[in-house]
Order: C-alpha cells, then structure tokens, then sequence
C-alpha cells in the first residue's frame, strides 16, 4: 500500500492519524510533504503538530527512510527536510531512497523510492525488550551490589538486566505480491 500525504500546514489532528493508522496494514509506504518542523528533522525549531507526528511513527514502529539529505529549497529560507518517506518494519530492508540533486523548477527536490526483493519469503528475525521490566531488573540488579568499581561491572549489570527482559523469534516474512497480481 502505498500513501502519499500533503499537508499544506503541517497540521496533523490526533484522530487524523489515529484514522490512518485503523485503514492500512503492513506492508505499506507512507510520503509526502508533511510539512512539519522538528530538531529531529534538522530543523532549528519545532512546528505545532510535528511532536505528535514523530510520537505516531515511533509508537507504531514505523520507520522513516529519510537520511539527513534535505528535500526543499526556496530562496532566502533555510532548506528543510518536509517531504518524509515512511515504511512499515517489515520492509525497510526492501526499500531505498534516494533525494535528487536536480529540483527541475521546483522548491522541492524529487525522491526515488526502489523496492527489491518484493514478493520473495525470507526469515525475520526480530527482538523485543520489556523496558519496564528492564529498568526493574536494574534496579534488583544494583541493590545487590555493594560498590560498583568499574564501567565494564555497570555494563555487565545492564547485559544481564536486558538478556533477562528481552525476547527474540524467528518466522518466514509475508510472501506480497505486486499491486498487479492480486491473488
């Protein structure tokens, strides 16, 4: 599924993207011009809605193909990063991006997307860590020492608490075929 986003305000209501979020399923590719500003983002100031935006991708585990290349320019402002290439996990590894040097008279530099490997099985190994429980071991972790004396002690202390709060599992990916060839 692929979803392009224009936003001319950088305006994004929270049942706005609530709604997005209840229509798709992986695997999906969300772009466009959001039209927000974040530190993040290599901005130096933040726009009304971009925290709530980064806060919906990450709780989502979206990921966002974006490198630190910006994307608009126009004439005295600064150039920004607006336009953002968004994905599901599952495919970010099947998925390039690449910003054009040559904006063909626009304030917007285009973006080439490339998919490979669609539609090929493969194994997905993915790990999860309880962050809760994690701080929890710690913490047991740390009252039952007396003294920490060294750096590699404490980093020993955080591999132990993350082994014991964390899982990992390995399936066969989702087969997806093109657009074309519904099945």
């Amino acid at each position: 599924m692929i979803i392009n986003i224009y936003s001319p305000g950088g305006k994004f209501r929270t049942n706005w993207l609530e709604s997005l979020s209840s229509q798709i399923s992986s695997p999906f590719v969300i772009l466009g011009d959001f039209n927000i500003r974040h530190p993040a983002l290599r901005s130096s100031h933040t726009s009304t809605d971009a925290v709530s935006v980064l806060d919906w991708i990450g709780i989502r585990h979206m990921c966002v193909l974006n490198t630190n290349r910006f994307t608009r320019y126009q004439g005295t402002h600064a150039p920004s990063l607006l336009d953002l290439t968004i994905c599901s996990a599952d495919i970010v590894n099947n998925i390039s991006l690449e910003v054009s040097h040559d904006m063909y008279d626009s304030d917007h530099c285009p973006i080439m997307l490339s998919l490979y490997n669609f539609g090929i099985k493969s194994k997905v190994t993915r790990k999860y860590i309880n962050w809760g429980q994690f701080s929890e071991r710690v913490n047991e972790n740390l009252r039952k020492t007396d003294v920490i004396s060294s750096i590699e002690d404490l980093t020993h202390i955080f591999n132990v608490s993350a082994g014991s709060s964390s899982y990992s599992f390995t399936r066969s990916a989702h087969q997806h075929s093109p657009w074309w060839e519904v099945k």
